[in-house]
């Protein structure tokens, strides 16, 4: 983690509600997706590395997903990143939150070419 002293309160707190993803505890992700949802499409980057990381758990994953869902559109281009890396991963739970979110974009899931699975 970068040195926390150099960074400012609002990354520190985005940092504190990205980390509490990783939490399953309905109550606190409810509060905090309530937060990123506020928090609007500054944090759509973070959640889409969230949601791309293969190394982070299902949980983590899918919760990042479902605030990206409840921001909306319109993304930017990590939308496109996020397509191409969550069509190649084997996670069931990962892909049908993913087919859900890209169904709130109006984003075909499957569109494009396939490239075989990631993780």
């Amino acid at each position: 983690m970068n040195d926390l002293a150099t960074r400012s309160e609002p990354q520190l707190m985005l940092d504190l509600m990205m980390e509490s993803l990783r939490v399953r505890d309905e109550r606190l992700n409810s509060v905090v997706s309530e937060l990123l949802t506020r928090h609007g499409v500054r944090s759509v980057p973070q959640l889409v590395r969230v949601a791309a990381n293969s190394k982070n758990g299902t949980g983590h994953r899918v919760r990042a997903l479902e605030v990206l869902a409840r921001i909306g559109p319109p993304y930017r281009l990590e939308l496109t990143d996020l397509l191409v890396l969550v069509q190649r991963t084997r996670n069931k739970a990962v892909r049908e939150a993913a087919a859900k979110l890209f169904a709130v974009t109006g984003t075909a899931a499957n569109s494009g070419p396939s490239v075989g699975p990631l993780s």
